[in-house]
């Protein structure tokens, strides 16, 4: 082997090696057991754990194909598609693309696809059914926004017509039991732990900002 192709293995190893430490690689056989099973599956996890970027490989790796990964913002579609494919070792924008506002790296050969609730939306509007998937994978959707709303009723009425259709919904551990009711007591796995450590940092406020709310707060006229 040469000098590059030692650094390829190298890069490689060590990347299967952090795979194994996220903490949700020890639930991977039980995500898709609940998914071949059910028809809409919770996953509840820690920011960190992993979930965003190994639940879509493990789906790919365990056949299914067409699957569409919805986030909240666009910047996350393109971050996440660059690093699944790289984590995956396929050509960015071939098995592995995004789909935004006027800009995409789908192509025929694309198995997952990561795009924004919004075009999900549309699409379903061209395609009522959404025969061109085969799982959904909604995440973030603890954060309860108006498109991630309308895309679970929308989804959840779509399920009767299309019963194969999966959906994975990917949430913090918050409000997990409100979720799992809405789709008829869906079972929920909840991932443990976070890979490092998060720290919440708030920018001060100015304080011109600080005197106009202590007015707005004074109650005297």
């Amino acid at each position: 082997l040469d000098f590059s192709q030692k650094q390829s293995f190298g890069k490689l190893a060590k990347l299967r090696r952090e795979q194994k430490n996220l903490p949700i690689f020890q639930y991977q056989d039980r995500i898709l057991e609940l998914v071949r099973l059910h028809p809409v599956v919770v996953v509840a996890g820690d920011t960190g754990c992993g979930k965003s970027t190994q639940v879509p490989q493990y789906l790919l790796s365990a056949g299914f194909s067409h699957i569409a990964c919805t986030q909240p913002r666009r910047i996350a579609c393109i971050s996440l598609a660059k690093r699944v494919s790289f984590e995956s070792l396929n050509q960015y924008g071939s098995k592995v693309g995004y789909q935004i506002r006027f800009e995409t790296t789908r192509t025929t050969s694309t198995k997952l696809l990561f795009l924004t609730e919004g075009l999900l939306l549309r699409q379903i509007q061209q395609d009522e059914s959404l025969d061109q998937y085969q799982v959904v994978i909604v995440d973030e959707v603890h954060e309860r926004h108006l498109h991630c709303d309308f895309l679970l009723g929308v989804l959840r009425t779509l399920l009767k017509q299309r019963p194969n259709l999966r959906l994975i919904l990917m949430s913090a551990t918050i409000n997990i039991k409100l979720f799992s009711e809405y789709f008829n007591s869906a079972p929920v796995l909840q991932v443990p732990g976070r890979l490092f450590p998060i720290q919440v940092i708030y920018q001060p406020i100015p304080p011109e900002e600080q005197a106009s709310r202590s007015e707005k707060l004074d109650p005297r006229p």
